[in-house]
């Protein structure tokens, strides 16, 4: 006995967009990283630390989850700095990549 499976584009689509389970899974694993974040995170005045969180994200066609860090130098932090010739850090990449 053989099956056919047709793929149900439109229901897809409504599933990506709009699943609550799908937003949760994402959100759980978003405080996941954020977590691990924080744990590697290096400490001067604490506040990069304190300024990683999650976000919910939903786009057009789906939704998800975000780690923010929001401290002012959050970005030279992560990704360094050409005039200071400090190399980047990468605590959110490497916070996803251990999760």
């Amino acid at each position: 006995m053989a099956v056919e499976y047709r793929a149900n584009v439109r229901s897809m689509g409504a599933y990506l967009r709009r699943s609550e389970a799908l937003q949760t899974a994402t959100m759980e694993l978003a405080a996941d990283i954020a977590a691990a974040a924080r744990r590697i995170a290096p400490v001067d005045s604490g506040d990069y630390r304190a300024g990683i969180r999650t976000q919910p994200r939903a786009g057009r066609d789906r939704v998800g989850a975000a780690v923010e860090a929001t401290a002012a130098h959050s970005a030279a932090l992560e990704f360094g700095t050409k005039r200071t010739g400090r190399r980047g850090q990468h605590v959110l990449s490497r916070a996803a990549e251990s999760t």
